[in-house]
């Protein structure tokens, strides 16, 4: 009997130690996400209505540019001077089709 509660402790021991070790060698590495030097997203765009030529958004945070496509190319602006109480109005040559703030994601504009 203590022969089998001995067997079972060895097992018992042998099962957690397999499951914490980790990766085993055979295995792939695991790639890790190449390091960026893209300042965190601090800003979010809560509403966007798009015309011909104007673009008005509603923004929450804190961003420096406002970057704007559209069919002839793409313009750069300071939010300080489009934005003002969490609101900015950008005039553009054609209509907008997508809208970014600083490093975040862009936004693809109906």
């Amino acid at each position: 009997m203590q022969q089998i509660r001995i067997l079972l402790l060895i097992a018992i021991a042998a099962y957690f130690a397999f499951q914490f070790r980790g990766a085993s060698p055979t295995s792939s590495p695991a790639k890790t996400p190449a390091p960026t030097d893209t300042p965190p997203c601090t800003s979010h765009i809560l509403e966007a209505a798009a015309s011909t030529r104007e673009l008005r958004l509603k923004v929450s945070g804190t961003a420096q540019t406002l970057q704007v496509g559209y069919d002839g190319g793409m313009m750069v602006k300071a939010t300080e001077e489009v934005c003002s109480g969490g609101e900015c109005r950008v005039f553009t040559p054609a209509a907008p089709k997508t809208v970014q703030l600083d490093g975040c994601p862009a936004i693809n504009l109906p």
